[in-house]
């Protein structure tokens, strides 16, 4: 049983082979019937499905449905992605929280929707790249898809090729799965560790360009007990239309902790944060 499992495993690895072999041998037995070595039609078409093999991995799967054909993303391609995917230098630490468990969650019951989700979560943290870094000449053209965000994010040096390439992928299969093309629940599933692996180096992305202009000092202990016990000034402005509106808030560390989870996803953006000191004099 193990030698068949050991025979089996070693046609899946290399079945192209296999199947040259087969219509070789075809051909030969069929042209062997004939006192003279027969070319006819069925030889002609062994020959071209001989030649047309070694392309099979890159035609994509077509089902035959209700009378017209539908293209599907095929797990070669899925695995392609999961490749590139781990080539990438990956410079974020690896998590996976519960937005992750909840898409693949969602991924049983509905994987179009789910690559949607994935495609919409990409497409966020490009644009917001895109905007912090890209230059308003730049922002400012007609032309801003998100094959050009990325080719402009990486043409600065924003985000590195091996990324750029496995995000278009990623993309690319979301796009063509909203555009009527079939996926398997499995392939979906197989594709949502690299889109968190991909979706992490975005998110470190500003954080490694912000790491960048550090500068380091080194301190005391006891200044390090003092500011974590102190207050602070937190000042925000919260733009409007007709109503822009500045705010400052009197807050301790746990509470700026909390008050800024989450707070990209508020139009408030932050000005200026001052400690407090005792003689109620602001650093």
């Amino acid at each position: 049983m193990y030698r068949l499992k050991l025979s089996l495993d070693f046609l899946k690895k290399h079945k192209y082979y296999a199947y040259t072999l087969l219509i070789l041998v075809i051909i030969v037995i069929h042209g062997r019937f004939d006192s003279l070595f027969k070319i006819d039609t069925l030889t002609l078409f062994l020959l071209v499905l001989l030649f047309i093999l070694p392309y099979l991995p890159l035609i994509k799967t077509w089902k035959f449905k209700y009378g017209e054909f539908e293209a599907e993303v095929t797990t070669e391609e899925i695995n392609e992605i999961k490749r590139k995917v781990n080539d990438i230098p990956q410079k974020a630490e690896k998590t996976e929280n519960e937005d992750i468990i909840n898409l693949k969650d969602f991924a049983e019951s509905d994987p179009q929707l789910a690559l949607a989700k994935m495609r919409i979560e990409l497409e966020k943290q490009l644009r917001l790249l895109f905007n912090i870094y890209m230059p308003e000449s730049i922002q400012h053209k007609r032309n801003r898809s998100l094959s050009f965000i990325v080719d402009s994010l990486t043409k600065d040096g924003i985000i590195e090729k091996p990324l750029a390439s496995a995000l278009k992928d990623i993309i690319g299969v979301a796009n063509r799965t909203i555009h009527g093309e079939e996926i398997s629940t499995e392939n979906v599933l197989k594709l949502i560790d690299p889109y968190n692996t991909a979706l992490g180096e975005l998110e470190f992305a500003v954080i490694e360009h912000a790491l960048k202009t550090v500068k380091k000092e080194t301190i005391d202990q006891s200044i390090v007990g003092d500011y974590a016990e102190a207050e602070y000034l937190l000042t925000t402005i919260t733009p409007s239309v007709s109503n822009s509106q500045k705010s400052t808030y009197k807050m301790n560390q746990a509470e700026i902790d909390a008050f800024l989870e989450g707070y990209n996803e508020y139009a408030e953006f932050i000005i200026e944060l001052s400690k407090i000191e005792q003689n109620n004099k602001q650093v």
